[in-house]
């Protein structure tokens, strides 16, 4: 259940706000939708996410490697590193959490960015192919004008 709880924390970290970033460089003019945009979204995402999940690491860490009977749960190891070791504490191993998600993220955010662009290049074409194909058929499709009616049968 902690794994879930984290996985979860993170997935909305980086979901969230490098979709936020990069609507928002885009619509500031800082950024055109392209790779640099992507990229220092993907960091932003990074690092939020590692601000996010950081504190359930160190605790979730602690508590897993304690002696039992240490901590009565999560929480009450919480309680005890904050007023123990103050804040701070919930952020020791910040540094290597940070580069492992931020190189994570930006893997994920620029390989998925290329894909949907040729997702949608590969799609325009397709459509673009299949209006000629249809506007051919209907300018090249052979007619037969029959004689009885003067109606147009289409072959």
């Amino acid at each position: 259940m902690p794994n879930i709880c984290r996985n979860c924390i993170i997935n909305v970290g980086e979901t969230v706000v490098y979709d936020a970033v990069k609507d928002g460089l885009i619509s500031s003019g800082i950024f055109v939708d392209g790779i640099p945009c992507h990229f220092s979204a993907a960091v932003a995402a990074g690092f939020c996410a590692t601000l996010l999940a950081s504190p359930v690491d160190v605790i979730k860490t602690r508590f897993m490697n304690s002696a039992e009977g240490k901590y009565r749960g999560a929480m009450d190891c919480a309680l005890q590193t904050a007023k123990n070791e103050g804040f701070l504490a919930f952020y020791k191993g910040f540094s290597a959490s940070f580069s492992r998600l931020v190189a994570w993220n930006v893997c994920l955010w620029l390989t998925y960015e290329q894909l949907k662009k040729g997702v949608l290049v590969f799609y325009k074409w397709t459509e673009i192919i299949m209006l000629f194909i249809k506007a051919k058929s209907l300018f090249f499709c052979p007619a037969v004008v029959t004689k009885r009616n003067k109606s147009v049968v289409w072959k």
